[in-house]
């Protein structure tokens, strides 16, 4: 295959919508046109029912350009959005290839299970996210001869001194909290059941200290629970939800706050595939506290400071450990963290491996 491919990228999670898959999505696409042409097919949108008229539009978009363009290379990002390959090979003898993230391997309803398993089939490789999601597709039925794991390239951005200011006054004017004078924890991203804040906010935040500040940024469907979670308990000096906050102040609030959160629970229906937002953390610096559920163990490794699932104690224990660390011995437990997360996610690593896959050479 020519080495610069001509690639069909389908994507149902795409920016402005909101997650780890969605910041992998615009990434990779923004990556692989640096080398080669890349035609994108893609799904802004949160709610799970923009799917009943997306994926006939990305089939009709699909087959338009696999006509008109004639690529080498149909790429779904998901399981979901390849469900749609055996609909699509007999229009086209390009390589296709699915990345599979976990989640999609989870779903309750038999239906759309067997539709994503079928779509995997029908491509010539799948790319697994993490070889936890690698386990978990070879328990669901994928054949592992075709598969490789390739590890997502993290990159957070880190303001100026001077641009960091101006953000931490802004937010402490709007929110009327002082970020330097309480210890301050973070937890962001897409507010899903298996992440975890609902039960840490019920069991694990009475444990910690009273002057310590939790900071909760995301939207998603269990949002409302976690509102609902700390108001029960009349947490509101110590735990701030604060809904979605934009990207340079979530840069901002990786640079000011003590440690991130990473507190996910097991669920049979829902896995945590690799963790985007914990990595984005540990590249700016900031230590990850984090139980040790499905692949996050395999993702930070010793880049976190990990727990045994389910051990509150143990989890704020460790959260109270880290806090009383000397400045010195934080700034130390920083660099490592830095430099953990640069050496082992490069976004060059990542984008030579998927076009590795993608032009056939693995």
């Amino acid at each position: 295959m020519n080495a610069n491919p001509r690639i069909l990228f389908i994507a149902r999670r795409y920016p402005p919508s909101v997650g780890g898959i969605q910041t992998y999505a615009k990434e990779l696409y923004s990556r692989l046109c640096q080398h080669c042409p890349v035609t994108l097919v893609a799904l802004g949108r949160d709610p799970l029912f923009h799917l009943a008229w997306f994926m006939p539009y990305a089939f009709c978009a699909a087959v338009f350009h696999i006509l008109r363009r004639r690529p080498d290379v149909v790429f779904f990002m998901d399981g979901v959005s390849a469900a749609l390959a055996p609909f699509l090979r007999p229009f086209t003898p390009a390589r296709f290839t699915v990345t599979i993230h976990g989640a999609e391997l989870t779903f309750r309803r038999a239906f759309f299970s067997h539709l994503m398993r079928a779509g995997a089939r029908a491509c010539d490789r799948t790319v697994m996210v993490s070889r936890a999601t690698s386990a978990l597709a070879a328990r669901n039925g994928l054949p592992a001869g075709k598969t490789r794991v390739i590890y997502q390239g993290i990159h957070a951005v880190i303001p100026a001194d001077g641009e960091h200011r101006r953000l931490r006054g802004r937010f402490e004017e709007a929110y009327g909290l002082h970020l330097r004078e309480n210890p301050v924890l973070l937890n962001y991203g897409r507010q899903v059941a298996r992440k975890g804040v609902v039960e840490f906010i019920r069991t694990g935040v009475p444990l910690m200290r009273a002057d310590v500040r939790l900071l909760i940024s995301g939207s998603g469907p269990v949002q409302d629970d976690i509102r609902a979670a700390a108001e029960s308990l009349d947490l509101g000096d110590r735990v701030f939800v604060l809904g979605r906050l934009d990207d340079p102040t979530l840069a901002m609030l990786r640079r000011e706050a003590q440690l991130f959160l990473m507190p996910n629970i097991h669920l049979r229906h829902d896995a945590e595939g690799f963790g985007i937002a914990p990595l984005e953390c540990l590249y700016a610096g900031l230590p990850v506290v984090y139980f040790n559920v499905d692949a996050l163990g395999e993702s930070l490794r010793d880049g976190g400071l990990g727990v045994p699932p389910g051990n509150y104690p143990a989890f704020v224990e460790r959260i109270h450990r880290y806090l009383d660390l000397s400045d010195e011995d934080k700034e130390r437990e920083r660099k490592r963290v830095r430099a953990f997360v640069r050496a082992e996610y490069s976004w060059e690593k990542t984008t030579a491996q998927y076009l590795d896959v993608l032009t056939g050479r693995d």
